[in-house]
C-alpha cells in the first residue's frame, strides 16, 4: 500500500471522528432559546407542609411535595437537559389570569402551559369530567399508573383536548379524594340530607348518594364546617391535614370517592408544535418520570404520613362494608353513563374503565 493511500485513509478516519465529535455540539448550539409562561391553577401548599413531608426526588433536587415545588422541579430538569435553552417561567395561580380564565388563556396561547384540575374547566371541555379517575372506580395509585401507561387513555385525552388547541402531556399531582365529616359514614343512609361541600362531578355523586351538595370556595370550608354550615367536605386526602380539617372533623370514609384523581400538565398545542423535537422529547420524558415518581413514591408517602398524624389527632377511618360499597357503586354508575354521553372521547374513557375493572 502506498504512502499516499495510507495518508488519504488517515485523513478520512480523522474527518469522520471530528464529524461525530462536533455534530452533537453543533446541533445543540443551533437549537433555539425558548421560554414558556407556565401558570399554576392550584394554590401552593404551606412551607410547614413541605417541611413535614420532606421528601426529595433526587439528592440535588428541591423538596417536591407541593404543586409549586413540583413545577419548579420539572422546569429545572428540562432546563438542565437543554443546557438552559428551554426554560419555563412559573406563575402562581391567578398571577397572570384568574383561575377560571386560565384554561381559555391556554387555548389561545396567552400562556404556554398550565398545571391544574381539568374538572374545574369541564364547562369548556366535558372531557374534564373524566380526565383522571371516575367516582368509585380505581382504588390505588398503581392502578392510576396502569391506566396512564398501559392503556390508550393518554391518546384519547390528546384527541379530546386538541379540540381546544391543547396538548395533554400527562397527569400530575392528584391523590385520593374523599369525604371527611363530623359524622360517621357506614352506608348511604348516613349521608341522607347531610350538607357536604362538593361541586362539579363531586356534587353529582353526593346528590346521587342522598347528600346535599354545597358549593363554597375552598378557603371557606374550614369556617363552614366549624360553624356547622356544612357537615363535611369531599377533598383530596393530603389537604385534610394541610388545611387543619382534623381539628373540626372526626371521620374519614373509605374507600375514597376517587382512588386517584389526578390533575393535568398540559400546554398550548401551537406552542408544543413549535418546539424542536428534541425539546418535546425532553419535556415528555421528564414529565413522565415525575408523574411515575409521584405515583410510586410521593403520594403513598404523603398519605401514609398524614393518616398516621390524623389518627393520633383522634380521626376515625371507617371502611365501608362490601354491601354498603356495592350499593353506592350501583348508585353512581349511572353518572358514568351520563358522562359517557357528553363526547365520543368521554364514552371511550368510560368504556376503558369498565373493561379495566371488569364492570359490565
Amino acid at each position: 500500500m502506498s504512502r499516499k493511500t495510507i495518508l488519504s485513509g488517515f485523513v478520512v478516519v480523522i474527518s469522520m471522528m471530528l464529524l461525530f465529535a462536533i455534530t452533537p455540539t453543533t446541533m445543540a448550539a443551533e437549537l433555539p432559546k425558548v421560554t414558556w409562561k407556565w401558570q399554576l391553577c392550584c394554590p401552593p401548599m404551606s412551607p410547614g407542609f413541605l417541611e413535614t413531608v420532606g421528601l426529595k426526588r433526587t439528592p440535588e433536587s428541591i423538596r417536591t411535595a407541593g404543586v409549586v415545588s413540583l413545577a419548579k422541579e420539572l422546569a429545572r430538569a428540562v432546563s438542565a437537559r437543554t443546557k438552559g435553552r428551554f426554560k419555563m417561567k412559573i406563575f402562581a395561580a391567578g398571577e397572570l389570569f384568574s383561575v377560571p380564565h386560565a384554561y381559555e388563556a391556554l387555548e389561545k396561547g396567552a400562556i404556554d402551559m398550565w398545571y391544574g384540575p381539568p374538572w374545574a374547566f369541564s364547562g369548556r371541555n366535558p372531557f374534564g369530567y373524566v380526565s383522571g379517575s371516575l367516582p368509585y372506580s380505581i382504588t390505588t395509585h398503581d392502578q392510576a399508573y396502569e391506566i396512564m401507561y398501559n392503556t390508550n387513555f393518554r391518546e384519547i385525552a390528546r384527541r379530546a383536548y386538541a379540540k381546544n388547541n391543547i396538548y395533554y402531556i400527562t397527569g400530575a399531582m392528584g391523590g385520593k379524594d374523599g369525604i371527611t365529616s363530623t359524622f360517621p359514614i357506614r352506608s348511604m343512609a348516613d349521608l341522607k340530607g347531610k350538607k357536604i361541600r362538593g361541586g362539579g362531578i363531586k356534587g353529582k355523586v353526593l346528590t346521587a348518594l342522598g347528600a346535599v351538595d354545597v358549593k363554597i370556595a375552598p378557603g371557606e370550608i374550614y369556617t363552614a364546617m366549624q360553624r356547622g354550615v356544612v357537615d363535611g367536605a369531599c377533598m383530596p386526602f393530603f389537604v385534610f391535614g394541610e388545611w387543619g380539617f382534623f381539628e373540626i372533623t372526626k371521620y374519614v370514609a373509605l374507600p375514597p370517592v376517587f382512588g386517584n384523581w389526578w390533575i393535568d400538565w398540559a400546554c398550548n398545542l401551537d406552542a408544543w408544535n413549535r418546539l424542536p423535537k428534541e425539546y418535546q422529547d425532553i419535556l415528555q420524558e421528564e414529565a413522565d418520570a415525575m408523574w411515575k415518581w409521584i405515583l410510586k413514591v410521593l403520594l403513598p408517602h404523603i398519605e401514609r404520613s398524614e393518616q398516621h398524624k390524623w389518627s393520633q389527632k383522634g380521626i376515625q377511618y371507617i371502611t365501608l362494608s362490601g354491601k354498603a360499597l356495592g350499593e353506592m357503586k350501583n348508585t353512581v354508575y349511572p353518572i358514568w353513563d351520563e358522562l359517557a354521553t357528553m363526547t365520543p372521547e368521554n364514552a371511550e374513557v368510560v368504556k376503558l374503565y369498565r373493561e379495566y375493572l371488569g364492570i359490565k
